[in-house]
């Protein structure tokens, strides 16, 4: 499997080969403005990347890391980093630490904490101040700063609870299906269903929002080279993978994390098919993902397993 990478890499977090921490003031690397292999290896997870570092979890479990790491960088230390999600104001939630009894032990009413209390956490996101859920049947949850309710996808007809995690019910019996994937980042959160639909909300006054019409409640998104199998969201950019093979992105580009080019424009206002991505008859995408100002791409050969 390869992994291929562009976007922001001031600590040579897109850099696999550099030593983790080994950049200095006249020797900064520069961006990555198109997608570039930086990993290859039998097993390739998805990335987690900070603004600093990126983790990647390869063949038996090994956890490799590019970049700055402020702390201990021990096995265990990188593991436990990798099964995180922090928000940008610096909360931090362990994937395999969150159960469906602590979600729903704020929900309203013992009728829907009882049925909650036999699901597991298929997925974990986290977004700039808050945190968003799968559970294994597929309904999404929410949790997060109350003074950003388009995130929270609060409906004011519904009954819910400040502060704890609350269900998107708009995102139930969907036409396409249940959810499958989850994706947040920045102040936009996404959903993606069993049948290719996109779905996103959120937002914040004052900042540029990444669809017309994004607000508290999930609307579908149009992507015009058809059903979607993957997404991912940056800080303030989308990347999916549509059924089809195709990689699309919009938002920003200031860090050249769309993957354009050195000539590609600072942000990107409608979908944009990536042209030279890392893409042939010998090689298959299978994955893609984001890390604030970066995205990222994962290959496998094309038959391999």
């Amino acid at each position: 499997m390869e992994l291929h990478a562009a976007g922001f890499n001031a600590w040579n977090q897109l850099h696999f080969e550099a030593r983790p921490g080994e950049v200095t003031a006249d020797s900064e690397p520069d961006d990555i403005s198109s997608f570039t292999r930086v990993l290859a290896a039998g097993d390739i997870g998805i990335p987690v990347s900070g603004l600093s570092f990126t983790l990647v979890e390869t063949q038996g479990g090994k956890i490799v890391a590019a970049g700055f790491l402020e702390g201990d960088a021990s096995e265990v230390s990188l593991r436990q980093a990798y099964h995180s999600v922090t928000t940008a104001t610096g909360e931090t939630l362990l994937n395999y630490e969150v159960k469906c009894s602590d979600i729903a032990s704020g929900s309203q009413g013992s009728e829907l904490q009882s049925p909650l209390r036999s699901q597991n956490v298929q997925q974990l996101a986290a977004y700039d101040t808050g945190f968003v859920a799968l559970l294994d049947d597929g309904s999404v949850w929410v949790k997060g700063d109350e003074r950003f309710p388009n995130c929270l996808a609060v409906n004011p007809d519904e009954e819910r609870t400040p502060g704890s995690w609350n269900r998107i019910q708009w995102l139930d019996d969907l036409p396409t299906g249940p959810i499958v994937r989850i994706a947040a980042g920045g102040y936009t959160l996404a959903a993606l269903t069993e049948g290719g639909d996109l779905y996103c909300w959120g937002g914040r006054p004052s900042q540029q929002p990444l669809f017309e019409g994004l607000s508290n409640m999930p609307i579908p998104v149009d992507v015009a080279d058809g059903d979607v199998k993957d997404v991912a969201l940056g800080e303030r950019h989308i990347i999916v993978l549509t059924v089809d093979g195709h990689v699309l992105v919009r938002g920003s580009n200031k860090s050249g994390q769309l993957g354009l080019g050195q000539d590609g424009p600072t942000r990107v206002e409608d979908w944009k098919r990536v042209e030279n991505v890392p893409w042939n008859t010998n090689w298959d995408i299978e994955r893609v993902a984001a890390g604030s100002k970066a995205s990222f791409i994962i290959t496998r050969r094309a038959g391999g397993k």
